[in-house]
């Protein structure tokens, strides 16, 4: 639907020569007025014309095209047109003014509840083709009340007419005219879908050649009631254009058969003279309204099955992309799980060389180029966390720190970095109107904006423009579930550049993990791919659009939320030093992994009891003589689990704290802090600080229970 602004001048604006020169616009009017006068003449009833009016009024539709077309502000040339036809039939004054009101009335009122109601383009939905049907039963009313109040002044010319065979008549004839005229517009003023090739042109021409040689050898030659049966076969013609070339070709054909057999009619050729002189013009017209209507509908129908196949197969798509996609993050969480595993077992043993180096070699340059070794490798170690945690992400297997913030706000304060970011050759611009409020790791949001707006940067080199939006929408549950959320109210965030743009091969795998059209080493192919991951895994959704050479948007949705209260801020307790002399549970698959931590743990004066799965761990806490302090546990292990262990053991030691270790943010999920009360999470890979830092918080809250 195309929307009108309120303001009344705005009404008389609408597409085609609303502007330009004074003498455009005018010859636009005189071309106008021409046409008008011209089809006027041609389908008018002579005084000798076997019918008394004309089977339908061509010049309605044409007047509400052109205005719907050209603007409201022609309305004149309507007026004009009507006149100078009234004056050429030698009509009254008192006539010949309402008449040409009327005539421009009733096309003003077309063409503005065609761009009020009216479909954009073709009539591709049975809605449209009801709207149309119902302004072109509604216009012929203006002039038929003109003419009315014209016929009822005194001292008129023209007698009452009839209501049956007169004013019902000048209704039928009018939206008649709309009716074959309006959809003809409509679809040849949209654009087509696609390009059309000179095969299909010529068949068109030759099918509307055929059809129209067709119609006038049974209107001039062919006589008896059997005539307008053969009249009809034309229909076969106007559905076969119809699904051959869609609502251009349907609407073309009715027009064309239509305006033949009116033309026919009223200068005294065609089957329908052989009716009573009471049925001819009946006759006619519903001839012409079945060969105008049955194409319009059954091409609507044809379009809204073709339209909901689209969507379906778009659906099928987009379902196999998010299978693809879901796929590929398993096989990258399940890959970044192990390779944690290893870098927590790399990184440990490089603290581990530095301590030994500084405690045992006495030659100082030795010392320092382990110290400087050891320090390289935990460089290595962190850069492959970065990449572990970007394939988590992406895999929505990463543990995220959720709080209630204002994205607005954060773009806002971001703004200064991404300028600097991109480059003083593009030029950003912010819209942050209103508050938004969403619940995710807002760290991890933010890294989302630094990557889509490097690869906003990357896809402008010459510079150009990168706009970020913040908005409020609400969805439908139709529409939130065709995205994957949930009905209601969400935040979108929109990112534009109006760089290079991708095609469609390239917008199929954007989000893959590892894919990137950029140069080698430019760019990991991971960024979109977290991006992908973060954004779903805070409960929203992502969505891509791209052109080649015409830049990229893309839009992300986080459900609204409430604004949170401000919390007083907290003083931290002060962490009491763990002392010496615990019993620590260890429980870990990976030997390297538990031989680190066993080596941290006795390196603080700690009892260690190292398992290699929960079974085993089970077994080792049965026994009489252990006194177990602390249990730390992997929480994925062959036969029995982290959670699984660590509620075994708690049903004998209600107060025995649990620290979990793991790579999986889906391992966390079942922490309930109901039941592990005393419990606490450290991501692999991590530092040894770190490891005893939460040993010794967790110890510290045993203590301070007893």
């Amino acid at each position: 639907m195309t929307s009108i602004d309120a303001d009344p001048s705005n009404l008389l604006a609408a597409p085609g020569l609303r502007t330009g020169p004074a003498w455009r616009r005018l010859i636009a009017a005189l071309g106008l007025v021409l046409v008008l006068v011209g089809i006027a003449s041609a389908l008018g009833t002579p005084a000798e014309a076997p019918v008394t009016q004309s089977i339908l009024w061509l010049p309605t539709g044409f007047a509400v095209a052109a205005l719907w077309v050209l603007g409201l502000r022609y309305w004149w040339a309507v007026a004009f047109a009507t006149a100078a036809h009234r004056v050429s039939l030698d009509y009254d004054f008192s006539v010949i003014v309402p008449e040409s009101l009327g005539s421009a009335g009733e096309a003003v009122l077309g063409a503005y509840l065609l761009r009020r109601f009216g479909p954009p383009g073709e009539c591709s939905r049975l809605r449209d083709v009801a709207i149309v049907f119902a302004i072109a039963g509604l216009v012929p009313f203006v002039s038929m009340v003109a003419s009315f109040a014209g016929r009822s002044l005194p001292g008129t010319v023209f007698s009452e007419l009839p209501m049956l065979s007169g004013w019902a008549g000048w209704w039928r004839m009018n939206a008649l005219g709309a009716l074959t005229i309006v959809p003809l517009a409509l679809s040849w003023a949209s654009r087509p879908t696609s390009r059309i090739a000179p095969r299909a042109v010529v068949e068109a021409i030759a099918l509307g050649l055929a059809v129209g040689a067709y119609v006038w050898v049974v209107m001039t030659v062919a006589r008896g009631h059997t005539a307008i049966t053969l009249l009809y076969l034309v229909l076969p013609f106007s559905l076969y254009a119809t699904l051959r070339f869609g609502p251009r070709g349907a609407t073309s054909i009715a027009t064309l058969t239509a305006m033949l057999v009116a033309l026919g009619t009223v200068h005294g050729y065609g089957p329908f003279l052989e009716a009573p002189l009471h049925e001819r013009h009946v006759a006619a017209q519903i001839f012409a309204l079945t060969v105008v209507c049955v194409p319009l509908v059954l091409g609507a129908l044809i379009a809204e099955r073709e339209t909901t196949a689209i969507r379906s197969r778009g659906l099928e798509v987009q379902l196999q992309r998010a299978q693809k996609l879901e796929a590929v993050g398993k096989l990258a969480g399940g890959v970044a799980h192990d390779f944690n595993n290893l870098l927590t077992a790399v990184r440990g043993y490089a603290e581990w060389i530095r301590e030994v180096a500084d405690a045992h070699m006495a030659p100082a340059t030795a010392r320092a180029e382990v110290n400087d070794a050891a320090l390289e490798i935990q460089a290595a170690t962190e850069r492959g966390a970065n990449l572990t945690r970007q394939l988590l992400a992406f895999s929505r297997q990463q543990v995220l720190s959720p709080q209630t913030f204002d994205l607005a706000v954060v773009v806002s304060e971001l703004s200064g970095m991404l300028r600097r970011l991109i480059g003083a050759d593009i030029a950003l611009s912010t819209e942050c109107t209103e508050p938004a409020w969403v619940r995710a790791d807002r760290g991890q949001i933010e890294q989302v904006l630094l990557n889509l707006a490097v690869n906003a940067r990357d896809a402008m080199p010459r510079g150009g423009k990168l706009a970020i939006r913040v908005t409020t929408t609400k969805f439908a549950t139709g529409t939130a579930r065709a995205l994957g959320l949930e009905a209601g109210e969400h935040i979108e965030l929109t990112v534009t550049d109006d760089g290079s743009g991708m095609d469609a091969t390239v917008r199929a795998r954007a989000f893959e993990p590892f894919f990137t059209t950029k140069d080698p080493g430019r760019g990991s192919g991971l960024g979109l791919a977290m991006a992908y991951g973060i954004v779903k895994q805070s409960g929203g959704a992502i969505q891509l659009d791209s052109e080649l050479h015409r830049g990229t948007t893309i839009r992300i949705w986080l459900p609204r939320v409430a604004p949170e209260a401000p919390r007083a801020t907290e003083a931290a307790p002060a962490v009491r030093a763990a002392g010496r002399g615990a019993t620590v549970l260890v429980a870990e698959d990976e030997p390297a992994v538990r031989d680190l931590l066993c080596r941290a743990l006795v390196a603080q004066g700690h009892e260690v009891l190292a398992a290699e799965n929960g079974a085993v761990a089970l077994a080792l806490a049965a026994r009489r003589d252990v006194r177990i302090d602390l249990l730390i546990s992997d929480l994925v292990m062959p036969e029995l689990g982290g959670l699984d262990l660590a509620r075994r053991l708690l049903e004998a030691r209600p107060d025995l704290p649990v620290l979990f270790v793991s790579g999986y943010a889906s391992d966390v999920t079942g922490l309930d802090k109901q039941v592990f009360k005393v419990s606490d999470y450290l991501q692999k890979p991590f530092a040894g600080e770190v490891l005893l830092a939460k040993v010794a918080a967790l110890l510290a809250v045993r203590r301070s229970a007893c």
